[in-house]
Formats: C-alpha cells, sequence, structure tokens
C-alpha cells in the first residue's frame, strides 16, 4: 500500500485520539494511551475494549464515546482517501489482471472491432522495457476462435490513470 507522509500522520493522530479518549471513558490517563495508540492502534483498541475498566460508580467523560468513534471514523476515511489518491503502477507483464486491460484495449482499436475476437490466455511473455510510466511486452495470445498469434502490449501512465494497448501481428 502506497502511504502519503501526511495522510499517515492524520491517520495516525486519529487512531491516538481514539485510544486515548476510549482509555479515558475507561479511568486512563489520555496522554499514555494517545501516544501508544498512535503507535500500535492494532493493540491499543482491543486491550481498551477488553479489560477491566478503572472507573468505579463514576459517571463516564462526557462525550469521550463519541470522540472515540469521531476519531476511529475519520482514520477510517484517511484510509479510503489513501486508497483513492494513491497513484497508479505499472503491472509486471504477466500479470493475470492484464488479459482482461487488453481484451477491454483491443475491443476499443477500430482492428479489434472488426475481428471480435478476445484474448484466453497470453504465453511466451517477455518484457521488453520498462520505465516509471512505460511498460512494453510481447508473447503468444490464444485467442477465444482458437486461433494464436504474437501480440504486442503495452502499458502505461497517462493522468494518473494505467492505460493498456495491444497489437496483435
Amino acid at each position: 500500500m502506497h502511504w502519503n507522509p501526511a495522510l499517515l500522520s492524520v491517520f495516525l493522530i486519529c487512531m491516538g485520539a481514539a485510544a486515548g479518549s476510549l482509555a479515558r471513558h475507561r479511568g486512563r490517563s489520555f496522554y499514555p494511551w494517545f501516544i501508544f495508540g498512535a503507535l500500535a492502534w492494532f493493540v491499543a483498541i482491543p486491550w481498551l475494549l477488553f479489560t477491566k475498566s478503572q472507573r468505579s460508580d463514576r459517571a463516564p467523560a462526557a462525550g469521550a464515546v463519541l470522540l472515540s468513534s469521531l476519531a476511529a471514523g475519520c482514520a477510517a476515511a484517511v484510509l479510503i482517501a489513501d486508497l483513492a489518491f494513491a497513484p497508479a503502477t505499472l503491472p509486471n507483464c504477466d500479470y493475470y489482471s492484464n488479459i482482461s486491460a487488453l481484451n477491454k484495449a483491443m475491443s476499443e482499436s477500430s482492428a479489434g472491432k472488426t475481428a471480435a475476437a478476445e484474448i484466453v490466455t497470453i504465453n511466451d511473455i517477455k518484457e521488453e522495457s520498462r520505465s516509471k510510466s512505460d511498460l512494453r511486452c510481447t508473447g503468444t495470445a490464444r485467442l477465444n476462435n482458437s486461433t494464436t498469434v504474437k501480440i504486442d502490449y503495452h502499458f502505461f501512465i497517462e493522468g494518473g490513470r494505467l492505460v493498456a494497448e495491444a497489437n496483435l501481428r
């Protein structure tokens, strides 16, 4: 997973706030649990949930449960934002989802529309070249009409999106 340092910082602060406020609600000190929750939230939160509260009959701290829930929601929102805004990465030439991406690229080309053939498997895969934003591969494609053809395919990143092109020979 790709983590933007700013989003990671916000995520850790949210998880620390969730652990700290839950700790305060359970009769413990906020700041040590804030630090523990930020660094090891996957241990701190279950620990606080499954250990005995140190409060006796006193009323819980006002809004601690709400603050803990909001902080956990904040952490979930940051995690989703990180997944949504992660930059596109190039796959390997033999990555299994390449076939569906290549079939889509072929169906959008004029030659692919007339042939109406789809790739079933690709064998003898070779990586021709790779850069940070460009990957060129060759192989032998078996199509759904039982023919076998040579294929050149190309993955590149354009506008932050992964794009595929395929040429049958």
